[in-house]
C-alpha cells in the first residue's frame, strides 16, 4: 500500500520494477534478497551489508523506481542503530551524478561534503569524468565511493546506464573503482523499453 500511495499516478508497474521493489524492501526489512553476479550474470544471493547497483537502459525507470523506493522508505520512518548508537535515516540522500560534478566545479571540495548515513547517486556516467576547481581534478564519483569505502558505515545505491562488470565501465572508471563498488552494492538490472519514446 505505501508503494501505490508514492507511486505516481502513470507509474507502470512492470516485472523488471516490481522484481527490484521487491528485492528492495526484503532488504530493508532483514530477508536474503535475490542478486546478480556482475561478471558472470548469473544469480547470487545478495548482502544486507551492501547496498545496490541497479543498471539499466535510458529510459527503463531506473530513477523513477529509486525516488518511489526513497519515498516509501520515508514514509516508513525506516532507520538503523549505528555502531556509535544513534537511530541514522536508513533510505539514502538522492544525489544527481550530473549535478554533483557541475557543483563540484563551482564550489571545489565543499560540494563533496555530503553528511547522509546512505547516499543514491544517480544516473552515474551522465558526469562530466573530470572536474576542475582551482587546478584541483577530481572524479566524483570515484570521491563518492571511496569515501563511503573508506569510513566504512551507510549503503551506497547506484543507478547507471553502465553495466557492472562491463568493459565500458571498467574504461571509463578503472579496475579499482569497479571492485570498491562490487564490494559496496548488490548488483541487479532493470529490463525494458525506453518509457521517454513510448512503447
Amino acid at each position: 500500500e505505501t508503494i501505490k500511495e508514492c507511486a505516481p499516478d502513470n507509474y507502470d508497474y512492470n516485472e523488471g520494477a516490481k522484481n527490484i521493489l521487491n528485492q528492495l524492501f526484503l532488504w530493508v526489512s532483514g530477508n536474503d534478497i535475490l542478486a546478480t553476479n556482475p561478471f558472470t550474470r548469473s544469480s547470487q544471493i545478495g548482502s544486507p551489508q551492501k547496498g545496490f547497483y541497479i543498471a539499466g537502459a535510458t529510459g527503463v525507470g531506473k530513477t523513477t523506481l529509486m525516488k518511489l523506493f526513497i519515498k516509501a522508505v520515508d514514509r516508513l520512518n525506516v532507520k538503523e542503530e549505528t555502531v556509535t548508537g544513534y537511530s541514522a535515516r536508513l533510505a539514502p540522500r538522492f544525489i544527481s551524478a550530473k549535478s554533483l560534478s557541475r557543483d563540484f566545479i563551482k564550489r571545489g571540495y565543499e560540494a563533496l561534503n555530503i553528511n547522509a548515513y546512505s547516499i543514491l547517486l544517480d544516473d552515474v556516467g551522465s558526469e562530466q569524468l573530470d572536474c576542475i576547481h582551482m587546478g584541483n581534478h577530481v572524479n566524483v564519483v570515484d570521491e563518492i565511493v571511496n569515501n563511503i569505502y573508506e569510513r566504512n558505515y551507510g549503503y551506497l545505491f547506484i543507478t547507471s546506464n553502465y553495466p557492472l562488470g562491463s568493459a565500458e565501465f571498467a574504461e571509463r572508471y578503472g579496475d579499482r573503482l569497479q571492485s570498491r563498488i562490487v564490494e559496496l552494492c548488490n548488483y541487479i538490472e532493470l529490463k525494458g523499453h525506453d518509457y521517454r519514446i513510448g512503447k
